[in-house]
């Protein structure tokens, strides 16, 4: 009876060994399971944040487009990348505006107006805009600058025009504002004009050609563009965010970092 007594205990210990054996090793593997699962979703994350980044650059350079804060793109049904403010500023505020001319025209009386630019402040801050450099070559003269509805500036501008000291006009951190018309003294059709954007701070935009051929962007050599991109999956909190500066003047990307913070 001993020995019987002896071989059941013997017999329930190993059943309790195997048997936590058995746990500790389905255990062991679903916490390999899950730390896979997470390592995938940051994985994910990175490269969705990565992806922001040289979306916001190739828009950049391909069309002058940048992101306002908060901006979210998805890349489909599970993955996205939001932006913060996506803006220029190092070499002053000229480095922030782009002068956006694709859709320039001639237009009013006598198709004595340029129409169809718009100014846009890439930056998280506002910039002012001091004075305009505009020439053009027929003999006609300028008599008025109107921005985003507001004139700016009347009188007589002669050819080939100059430095138009306008009143001193502010485009909000992120925004855009039309440039709603220069208005000459006769037809402008087929002639060429440049614009010149110079700011409060003394800094100039590159010199702008926005006639007779549209399709043009200009940004100013010099400035850089900061980039936040926070990448995200969906049904996860987890979630990467990638900082980086573009540098118009060389095409290059610097500064490049993850940070512990996610876009808003």
């Amino acid at each position: 009876m001993r020995k019987k007594g002896f071989a059941l205990i013997a017999v329930i210990i190993l059943i309790l060994f195997v048997g936590m054996a058995i746990l500790g090793s389905t255990q062991f593997i679903g916490n390999r399971f899950k730390g896979f699962d997470t390592w995938l979703r940051v994985s994910r994350a990175r490269y969705n944040a990565q992806a922001g980044i040289y979306y916001a650059v190739y828009q950049y350079r391909n069309s002058g487009t940048t992101f306002a804060s908060g901006t979210t793109v998805n890349i489909d049904a599970n993955n996205s990348f939001r932006f913060t403010s996506v803006g220029g500023g190092s070499s002053g505020a000229a480095s922030s505006l782009v002068i956006n001319a694709t859709a320039s025209s001639t237009g009013g009386t006598g198709n004595r107006d340029l129409l169809g630019i718009t100014l846009q402040n890439t930056s998280a801050s506002p910039i002012t805009i001091a004075s305009m450099n505009i020439t053009w070559n027929n003999t006609r003269s300028l008599n008025q600058v109107v921005i985003n509805g507001v004139t700016v500036f009347t009188g007589t501008v002669v050819s080939p025009g100059g430095n138009v000291n306008i009143t001193n006009t502010t485009i909000p951190a992120s925004t855009t504002r039309p440039l709603t018309r220069l208005r000459f003294s006769g037809n402008m059709t087929g002639t060429t004009i440049t614009i010149q954007c110079v700011m409060t701070d003394a800094t100039s935009t590159s010199v702008c050609t926005v006639l007779p051929t549209p399709v043009t962007t200009c940004t100013t050599p010099g400035g850089n563009l900061t980039i936040t991109s926070t990448g995200k999956t969906a049904n996860s909190g987890l979630y990467k965010t990638i900082q980086a500066t573009y540098i118009a003047s060389t095409g290059n990307i610097s500064a490049y970092q993850e940070i512990n913070t996610s876009v808003p």
